[in-house]
């Protein structure tokens, strides 16, 4: 009776996982995704954010969102859970997540076979060898782990790029308020000097005034009008940039924004307070740390690269002759004579020093950044405080008081109208106090990477 030869067990068993762990792999980002929303809640107070698990907000649900008006609140989740830039941004995620998955596992076996045919008849020759590589399981668990750093760094980073998604619909939003008061007071530029030629068209009629009278007060209207159309212009453009940022397709050109300017900034803390917390907080520093510790894993990674391969082979053959077959192991190893990895070591630790300073300089970058902002946030709150306290009250007195004066036929026309004009001015400025204030106290936040309210 012919004998049954087979593989060795070991070598079975190789074959065995090499066939069956793919079938086991599974790239599930759903948790790095959560402790993501968690860091976005921690930083910014946000409790909804894009989940790639959820229905996606379609176009119409958005169009019924804007149908009575949009808050700042309102804008800030669009722009979390709608954006698009965002919602790509999130793959990120995943795709580190594939990486770290990737890394734990072994490279693929191979198997060599081999059939001969005997010129003079007979049994065919076959010969069949299966090399697994021994090496990597030395390797793998440091490549696993600066893939593992490198996915922490992707959640941090995507976390950070939220906060900074909120912070820029903040100042869009702010923006287009701006805008839009500005537009009023457009209009009301162009009333005024619609009634001051009206009056002096009346006071020709009454033979008081002649041509140039007219020209003279007609060439402000002009001026009025053509700032009335920049100014819708402006604010349309500022629309259409909240818009981007939430990823509507509709037009925003007539939505109301239900939130105003605000008319003053609340006290903030010590600046070198700050400065200590934004260095804690930061989660783009946070990320670099973790980039850093991946840099010196695969720096450890590289120093054993220069070892080569080292391969266990599972040897069978089935001979042209009659007999039984035969079967062994053996051992492939790849001798490093010349390339000892020297150049890929220095490369890694060279990127390694690079990231370092990078580190350090990010961290000068980001206290300076604060205490820029927070300077930036003080003196806009002061300005806007002395302009409310002094600059408006001050030009509405004068208009009072012109007022008086042309009642009583002290002042003639164009002195009200200046008065007029100024205090329009004067709240023209205060729109823009107001909108530096508020950008200023986002930026800052955006600097600190926290909420500040």
């Amino acid at each position: 009776m012919r004998r049954q030869h087979c593989l060795k067990p070991t070598v079975l068993f190789l074959l065995g996982a090499g066939l069956v762990s793919p079938a086991c792999v599974q790239v599930e980002p759903k948790p790095q995704i959560q402790r993501a929303h968690d860091l976005v809640r921690e930083s910014t107070g946000q409790t909804e954010l894009y989940d790639p698990y959820s229905a996606p907000l379609s176009n119409e649900d958005l169009e019924e969102l804007l149908r009575d008006g949009l808050t700042l609140a309102e804008a800030q989740r669009l722009a979390l859970v709608n954006g698009k830039d965002l919602q790509a941004e999130f793959q990120e995620i995943g795709v580190a997540q594939a990486a770290w998955v990737q890394a734990q596992l072994f490279s693929n076996p191979s198997l060599d076979l081999l059939v001969g045919f005997p010129e003079a008849g007979g049994r065919t020759l076959f010969e069949a060898f299966l090399s697994v590589e021994l090496l990597e399981l030395w390797r793998i668990p440091l490549r696993t782990a600066a893939s593992q750093e490198r996915l922490q760094a992707a959640v941090l980073n995507i976390a950070r790029r939220s906060g900074e998604v909120l912070a820029e619909t903040r100042n869009a939003y702010r923006l287009a308020c701006a805008e839009s008061e500005r537009v009023g007071l457009a209009q009301q530029k162009v009333v005024l000097a619609e009634r001051a030629l009206a009056a002096v068209q009346a006071m020709q009629e009454l033979g008081r005034a002649d041509e140039s009278n007219v020209n003279r007060v007609r060439q402000p209207l002009l001026q009025a009008q053509l700032g009335l159309i920049a100014a819708q212009v402006a604010a349309e453009h500022a629309m259409a940039d909240l818009a981007v940022l939430l990823s509507a397709h509709c037009s925003m050109a007539h939505v109301p924004l239900l939130d105003r300017l605000p008319n003053d900034l609340e006290s903030l803390p010590d600046t070198e307070a700050l400065v200590e917390l934004a260095l804690v907080s930061r989660l783009d520093l946070q990320a670099h740390e973790r980039e850093i510790e991946a840099m010196q894993l695969e720096l450890q990674g590289e120093g054993r690269d220069a070892w080569g391969n080292v391969s266990a082979n599972g040897y069978l053959e089935r001979p042209a002759q009659e007999g039984t077959s035969i079967h062994g192991v053996g051992l492939g190893l790849t001798v490093p004579l010349f390339d000892q990895n020297q150049a890929q070591i220095a490369r890694a630790a060279f990127q390694l020093e690079q990231s370092q300073h990078n580190y350090a300089g990010a961290r000068i970058r980001v206290a300076q950044s604060v205490r820029q902002q927070a300077t930036r946030v003080d003196g806009a709150a002061r300005s806007l405080r002395l302009h409310q306290d002094e600059w408006l009250p001050l030009a509405e007195r004068n208009l009072t008081l012109a007022e008086t004066a042309f009642a009583s036929g002290t002042l003639d026309l164009d002195g009200l109208l200046e008065a007029q004009a100024t205090l329009l001015d004067t709240r023209a400025a205060r729109i823009g106090l107001q909108l530096e204030a508020a950008t200023a106290l986002a930026d800052l936040e955006s600097a600190v990477g926290r909420r500040l309210e």
